[in-house]
């Protein structure tokens, strides 16, 4: 016998992958983050003669290998620092402790709520968190893949205000096997999470790239905006980036 809850996620599954959303979701809404002018010139490239071709390419393996960042300082939570074979500065870092680059930039790890994994056999054997970045006068958060969880009070007493706060809410729905993941945010805890920060600004990660779970690929970031002043944020406070978009740190602060 055919089991209904795998006749519900392949059918949900079958129609992200063949129209890249649900129906129910109004695809007008998103534009791409690059303009026509730009993905024809990058289109071209696969017109060019075969030598021109293999050239550039070899020109990028070249290049790869002579920038190959042995030389930057990893940092990383408890027990992965085996995975940076040939970097000479790997800083593993447990909970709370900090890192200081510079007199500009310092690094701390902070707690998030989510499990890790490696193989087979290391299920919650490495540490998982969150960084929180200080430069300067400015604090970043990169949330790391999250739930919520009442810790995110205690943090925002602690090193609140933040200035942006990065933060997933796609990858939430996981009906009918379970309610829902209590290890990624919904949209509506991704500002709730960015509201007990203190954050001024929360930047909408995480979403419409794989399809990880069953909500329409589309929905995280209308369900973001959509919630955002019931959190204390202002609509344009939100952020959500076209998908390709890319934009200088300072226009966001």
């Amino acid at each position: 016998m055919v089991d209904k809850n795998q006749q519900v996620i392949d059918k949900t599954l079958e129609q992200e992958y063949k129209y890249g959303f649900t129906t129910d979701v109004d695809q007008t809404k998103f534009e791409p983050g690059l303009d026509e002018e730009v993905i024809a010139k990058l289109s071209k490239i696969k017109n060019e003669p075969e030598w021109l071709l293999e050239w550039r390419l070899k020109a990028f393996k070249n290049w790869k290998k002579m920038s190959e960042p042995t030389w930057a300082k990893v940092l990383t939570p408890l027990n992965l620092g085996k995975y940076f074979k040939g970097y000479k500065d790997v800083n593993e870092m447990d909970w709370y402790d900090q890192i200081i680059i510079n007199e500009d930039l310092k690094i701390s790890l902070l707690p998030a709520v989510h499990w890790s994994k490696r193989s087979l056999t290391d299920t919650n054997k490495t540490l998982w968190g969150n960084f929180l970045i200080e430069h300067k006068n400015k604090k970043i958060l990169f949330a790391c893949d999250t739930g919520y969880g009442k810790v995110y009070k205690e943090l925002g007493e602690k090193y609140g205000p933040i200035d942006l706060t990065m933060i997933n809410i796609g990858a939430y729905n996981f009906k009918p096997m379970f309610d829902k993941t209590i290890y990624h945010t919904t949209p509506e805890e991704a500002l709730n999470v960015a509201q007990d920060l203190k954050s001024k600004k929360v930047l909408g990660m995480h979403w419409g790239t794989f399809v990880l779970s069953l909500e329409p690929i589309m929905e995280p970031p209308i369900r973001f905006k959509d919630s955002a002043e019931k959190y204390g944020f202002n609509k344009e406070d939100a952020i959500i980036f076209k998908i390709g978009e890319v934009s200088p740190l300072d226009k966001l602060l």
